[in-house]
């Protein structure tokens, strides 16, 4: 079912990452409500949920940046892993960096860190789904 579910997917995977793409662009763009502001306590850790949104955002983007550049045996070569990864490492800094010049929006560096890391979190978990 599910390998059904990935080759019926399979010829759309560029149009789906682009689409990721431009809904993670507009959200650059865009003012981001204050709820999402709001912390959650984990033990003794305190994580502002737009950091984990962040997070899962990035990590499902190398995800789908890999499924697009993948061949039909689902294999993608150690060049465009590396290459997919440092453009999506320079897009989650960059964005980040043309937020300072919009008024209402801000630089914040743990933004840049919560990017990061949901792309070295995503990669690994890639990289496992694809082997």
């Amino acid at each position: 079912m599910a390998v059904r579910f990935i080759n019926f997917l399979k010829p759309y995977a560029g149009r789906i990452f682009f689409v990721w793409l431009v809904i993670v662009t507009i959200l650059t763009f865009i003012p981001f409500p204050s709820e999402a502001m709001t912390r959650i306590d984990i033990g003794k850790i305190e994580i502002r949920l737009d950091y984990l949104f962040h997070i899962i955002i990035y990590a499902s983007g190398i995800f789908l940046a890999f499924f697009w550049r993948a061949n039909k045996q689902m294999k993608t070569s150690p060049g465009d892993m590396i290459m997919i990864t440092l453009l999506l490492l320079a897009l989650a800094t960059g964005q980040e960096f043309l937020q300072k010049l919009i008024p209402y929006r801000a630089f914040n560096i743990n933004d840049i860190i919560s990017n990061t890391a949901g792309i070295l979190t995503g990669l690994p978990l890639t990289l496992m789904v694809f082997k």
